[in-house]
């Protein structure tokens, strides 16, 4: 990745949408994912707690250890279609 002027991109217009609509193209590529992690690292965390102050131990931190699995890989998933979206598309400014 080359190296950005901040100080070129907000003084022009044109290189201040041009960067705006990059970075929301960039978050939308990695957006589905992204949510499925927002919903399984609480999940996890929630289902570690209740598998310390319950009874069924085992059946609880192994819901959790899933939930964090999922979180991790869907954390991965996001990362690397993002990663790809900036290969396939570099910024170009005006």
């Amino acid at each position: 990745m080359t190296y950005i002027d901040p100080l070129k991109v907000v003084r022009n217009p044109q290189t201040l949408q041009a960067y705006r609509s990059y970075r929301r193209a960039l978050s939308q590529a990695g957006q589905p994912w992204l949510a499925i992690c927002c919903v399984a690292a609480p999940a996890g965390v929630g289902l570690s707690f209740y598998a310390a102050f319950h009874n069924s131990f085992r059946m609880a931190s192994l819901a959790s250890g899933v939930g964090m699995l999922v979180f991790g890989l869907s954390f991965a998933v996001a990362s690397f279609r993002m990663w790809r979206f900036r290969r396939s598309h570099p910024l170009e400014l005006p």
